[in-house]
């Protein structure tokens, strides 16, 4: 409610000074264009607001918090008892005046319908790269009276080449890792496991299509903002030029409360393990099922699984009793969810940040993770978290089963996690992606 009064206030001085957003805008504002509402674009465009810069909120599909269309799925909710206004929340604006987003939603809700339904993955990814294309192509006719464009990865391409043709800032966002290490990394794991992948897995033909549209927007753009070490570090690798590249981690998630220590189990306890998104080969979930079926931790560990099952159905088959698969589900529930727990494990062979680990962390949660995600720079291996190799079962039954054993030491571990993760919030994230954007504007206007 606070900040929702803070916004309002806000709101109320723009309009003040400078009248309706749209009908007399500045040369001062920025264009922001995402192709989702993920809480990091949500911060990235705050910390625009916040600073008197952002002008509009380009995207597909949006929803305010307490508009219409939630409080019309609340009502079928109650008689139903649903949880279509959870789900529809997680499209819901909250960080920035909803007035301010434009929506662009004709692709992409056909692609998030057949995605629920697990419709092959071939076919969802698709509908994502017209949703991309067709988004990118409004942007860029959108231009007109901004003095800059802040855009994120894949679907930036068409705007910054019109942007270019007026003069304006390009400030790039780049979400994911370089794609070409993302290839090698599926490659690899298709000539050691041919069995995982199914007629409908994108192995490397739907990423590598994105690779000369992505190359030419980091060329093209003046600031690149990439959320790790490792994102940047991938990018370089590859030969790309970093020199205007600004690694600005994301923020940590408000600090939940410290765990009760009477709730940490003991040795002669089941550890319980969380693993929260898709449970798919770049994560690593296949290097995890021949793990579970280890005699060391037979009886020791449960796992509950919330996210979608990418893995083929047979070869998930033999760890039934010892993993439960509970599909995706509310963020707010997920939270939940990490305070319940006992380990946050994701052995990823692949992930730009993983906002998972953030969230864990910021719960109390001490994560068993790899170096292949951007997050673990924020962990120090036996103090706030456990890193492993990637790849490596025997790796996870010698970590998961150290969990089991030592519960006091894991809980200190949640609680360095903790702290961790009040060193580096989500204010601490905006401030410098403002200050990021402001002195790119400035060389460019200069």
């Amino acid at each position: 409610m606070y900040l929702r009064q803070r916004l309002a206030l806000a709101e109320r001085i723009a309009a003040a000074v400078t009248g309706d957003h749209f009908s007399s805008m500045t040369t001062s504002k920025i264009l922001f264009s995402a192709p989702d509402t993920r809480p990091s674009l949500q911060h990235a465009a705050r910390a625009l607001y916040e600073a008197g810069l952002l002008g509009a909120y380009y995207t597909t599909v949006a929803l305010s918090d307490d508009g219409r269309t939630i409080r019309a799925a609340e009502f079928l909710d109650g008689l139903l008892h649903s949880q279509l206004a959870a789900e529809l929340r997680r499209r819901a604006i909250r960080e920035f005046p909803s007035n301010l987003v434009r929506r662009f939603p004709f692709w992409d809700v056909p692609r998030t319908l057949l995605s629920r339904l697990n419709v092959s993955e071939r076919i969802v990814d698709g509908l994502h790269h017209r949703s991309l294309m067709s988004l990118d192509r409004h942007v860029a006719g959108g231009l007109n009276g901004f003095a800059g464009v802040y855009a994120v990865n894949l679907a930036a391409r068409t705007t910054f080449t019109a942007a270019k043709d007026r003069g304006i800032s390009c400030i790039y966002e780049v979400l994911t890792l370089e794609a070409r290490s993302y290839i090698k990394v599926l490659r690899e794991e298709f000539k050691k496991f041919p069995a995982l992948f199914t007629s409908t897995t994108p192995v490397d033909r739907t990423a590598e299509r994105y690779i000369p549209r992505s190359d030419a927007e980091w060329r093209l753009a003046d600031l690149i903002i990439v959320n790790s070490n490792l994102t940047r570090d991938s990018y370089a690798a590859a030969g790309f030029d970093i020199s205007k590249v600004r690694v600005v981690p994301l923020g940590f998630p408000p600090l939940g409360s410290e765990k009760n220590p009477l709730s940490v189990g003991s040795s002669q306890q089941p550890l319980n393990v969380l693993w929260a998104g898709n449970f798919s080969i770049s994560k690593g979930a296949h290097y995890l099922v021949p793990a579970l079926k280890s005699s060391a931790l037979r009886g020791n560990i449960r796992v509950k699984i919330f996210g979608k099952q990418l893995l083929p159905p047979n070869i998930i088959s033999d760890i039934a009793g010892t993993a439960e698969f509970h599909g995706t589900i509310p963020h707010a529930q997920l939270f939940e969810e990490y305070r319940l727990a006992d380990v946050l494990l994701l052995p990823t062979l692949s992930d730009g940040f993983a906002m998972v680990i953030s969230e864990a962390m910021s719960q109390g949660l001490p994560v068993i993770t790899t170096r292949c995600a951007g997050a673990a720079q924020f962990i120090e291996p036996g103090r706030n978290g456990i890193i492993v190799p990637p790849c490596d079962p025997a790796a996870l039954v010698e970590a998961l089963s150290w969990c089991a054993g030592h519960p006091k030491e894991l809980r200190a571990m949640g609680i360095k996690a903790r702290e961790t993760a009040a060193r580096w919030q989500w204010s601490d994230y905006r401030r410098t992606v403002a200050q990021a954007v402001i002195e790119c504007t400035r060389r460019h206007s200069a």
